[in-house]
């Protein structure tokens, strides 16, 4: 059937995806027969940063740009086999990046319960692959290799601040 031939395909294009790497080759499967193929033309907004997520997204050709409207983040660009969309389902956040084509790109696009109820368990790996994307984008660790920014993303512990707060102070030791 032509739904057979699309998740064996499919399939193929997740095991090149980094998160999706760590499923096995049946819940890899499972993921394929749920996913859907959407087009978008060059210049569409595909996630407008605010909104609810409502879909995790695979660029399968193509490429697009992750753009933070605050600028408290760089930007980045993603392209064939990398994701984005995720953090919003897994976390229960509002869309972080406005997310458009930058060229006519095709995304595998899974919706937020099939997201849930296959994914849902890979928080630990995809907060990692986050942490390795955003470290990717600070210029003094753009020459580091894998293993030794996977170390850098560990050592990391997450601090909040409020707006305002100081967050560090001329002449203190530091301690992080």
């Amino acid at each position: 059937s032509i739904q057979t031939k699309h998740s064996e395909s499919y399939e193929k294009r997740l095991q090149q995806v980094e998160l999706l790497k760590e499923l096995t080759v049946q819940q890899q499967r499972k993921v394929a027969e749920v996913l859907h193929e959407v087009h978008f033309k060059k210049g569409t907004k595909i996630i407008s940063q605010g909104d609810d997520g409502k879909a995790f997204y695979v660029v399968d050709c193509g490429s697009v740009s992750c753009i933070d409207r605050n600028r408290s983040n760089g930007d980045l660009v993603l392209g064939p086999g990398q994701y984005f969309g995720e953090l919003a389902l897994l976390n229960k956040e509002k869309r972080n990046r406005d997310v458009v084509a930058r060229e006519d790109t095709t995304c595998l696009v899974l919706g937020i319960s099939d997201f849930e109820r296959l994914l849902g368990s890979l928080k630990g790996v995809m907060d990692k692959n986050l942490g390795m994307r955003v470290i990717r984008t600070v210029e003094i660790f753009k020459t580091l290799s894998t293993d030794v920014c996977e170390r850098v993303v560990d050592a990391f512990k997450e601090r909040v601040f409020s707006k305002g707060d100081t967050v560090i102070k001329e002449n203190d030791p530091g301690t992080s």
